[in-house]
């Protein structure tokens, strides 16, 4: 019933290259003003990282290189809380020391860009409600964490009305959860990308009656800090959304609940600087037992370099094959020289990167054994070739503004590009000679159902859109 989700087959690796558009996209979502307050800081850093099992619950490993993420970062994931003083008044939970020594550091950071700083200068607001039979529910205990970092929980605790807030988001997404007794919330997608942002959120208390129970640890059977699990349904690509991420107490054991019926739901452990595990709660239960061990990942590190030199900000990505056969992805951004560091498994590693301007890059690596380190990687992007076309809705009318997610299976990256008013849309700097595969988004057919594949002659597309059901 136990498997890893960094090493997964190809569906799944597709299937996890579409979250980090999906997660791009903010869902629809009500809320309310008011109620108990929670501030949050967030430093991004343009080096920070996501990868694949590794950290981020939601999406493929964003490794970072400095701190660990889905894929994974070096920093303590713990809970804090918005306590009330003695007047009964919610208390704001303060920036933490690592979180503020971050900050000040990027600001002294003369590489970025007037954008960049902007970006970092973005602070949201989260107004939410939580209810339970459609009435408010009060005293429950929300958590907020970036979706893509490993990092500090932040919480805080519903009023008497039900309602919630978090303040100070810095540019980014996040997950707000409800950390529950016996009884289960989907979790819900908060999307922080322009200054004074305020993002409504609504969650709602489910019945559950599947205890599931179990310890996250090492391979030595070791707490792991840090250590996060992340709970929901991956049967439809909008089900990403609403994944629920709670941490792991101290001593790694833990006990969470989830709706019993004919749904199955699924459960991955991540933790620091280890690969992530995926289990699964089968249908029809009342009682799951999921332990996890996780393994230890190595570390590559290199740069990437472009016709004009050093490039920075671009995405990485790491294809790792396992010597079981199956395979994952983990992926991080170069920083301001132009540097990465991606965390993987033992097995083979395949090193990729693509920017619409810049071009590609394509690197395969001997297979390594879990605690070996590989060090200065050298990427050469190269230009490539350009494939055009236009959306289309089923009746033939043109889509203005939708969004392409591609792929290349063999060079192992992916992308997505956004279409004119007019639906036409340009994939550029792709390798020739190689296959690629694209799909429109907010497209309610199944993964494997909503690719076409484009071969290396063919350099026009159409695609047609079959929209998501509000």
């Amino acid at each position: 019933m136990k498997k890893r989700i960094g090493l997964m087959i190809l569906t799944v690796l597709v299937a996890i290259a579409a979250v980090v558009f999906l997660l791009r996209s903010s869902g629809r979502q009500a809320g309310v003003l008011g109620g108990p307050i929670a501030v949050f800081h967030k430093a991004d850093s343009p080096n920070s990282t996501t990868a694949t099992g590794s950290q981020s619950p939601l999406k493929e490993s964003h490794h970072g290189s400095h701190h660990s993420a889905d894929p994974t970062h070096a920093t303590h994931s713990t809970t804090t809380g918005a306590s009330k003083d003695s007047a009964g008044n919610p208390q704001q939970a303060e920036l933490s020391p690592a979180a503020g020594a971050a900050q000040e550091d990027k600001a002294e950071d003369g590489g970025l860009s007037e954008e960049e700083r902007a970006i970092q200068a973005i602070r949201c607001k989260v107004r939410g409600k939580i209810t339970r039979d459609d009435k408010p529910a009060a005293g429950v205990k929300i958590l907020l964490h970036d979706a893509f970092e490993a990092g500090e929980f932040t919480s805080t605790i519903s009023d008497g009305q039900g309602t919630f807030r978090f303040d100070g988001l810095g540019h980014g997404t996040y997950v707000v959860t409800a950390q529950l007794k016996q009884a289960f919330a989907k979790g819900a997608l908060a999307r922080c990308d322009a200054e004074e942002k305020e993002i409504p959120v609504e969650l709602e208390i489910l019945k559950a009656g599947v205890r599931v129970t179990g310890t996250v640890s090492d391979h030595d059977g070791n707490p792991l800090a840090g250590a996060q699990l992340s709970i929901g349904r991956q049967d439809h690509p909008k089900d990403i959304r609403s994944k629920s991420l709670l941490p792991v107490p101290p001593d790694g054991r833990y006990e969470i609940w989830v709706p019993d019926g004919d749904l199955e739901y699924l459960v991955t452990a991540y933790a620091p600087g280890h690969q992530a595990e995926l289990g699964t709660v089968p249908k029809n239960q009342s009682e799951v037992v999921l332990d996890f061990r996780l393994t230890r990942l190595n570390v590559v590190r290199g740069e990437v370099v472009g016709p004009k030199g050093l490039v920075v900000g671009i995405k990485v990505r790491a294809r790792h094959q396992h010597p079981d056969g199956t395979a994952g992805s983990f992926f991080d951004m170069s920083d301001a020289r132009g540097r990465f560091e991606i965390e993987f498994g033992d097995g083979k590693i395949t090193l990729s990167a693509w920017s619409p301007t810049e071009g590609w890059a394509f690197k395969p690596l001997p297979p390594h054994r879990a605690g070996e380190d590989v060090e200065r990687v050298l990427l050469e992007l190269k230009p490539g070739r350009t494939i055009t076309g236009t959306m289309r809705l089923q009746d033939g009318s043109r889509v203005p503004m939708a969004e392409v997610h591609f792929y290349c299976d063999a060079a192992s990256f992916s992308g997505t590009v956004q279409a004119d008013n007019q639906g036409d849309f340009a994939i550029t700097q792709l390798p020739p000679g190689l296959v690629i595969h694209a799909c429109p988004w907010h497209d309610k057919r199944p993964f494997t159902e909503r690719y076409t594949e484009i071969p290396p002659e063919q350099n026009t597309l159409e695609l047609v859109l079959h929209p998501l059901e509000e």
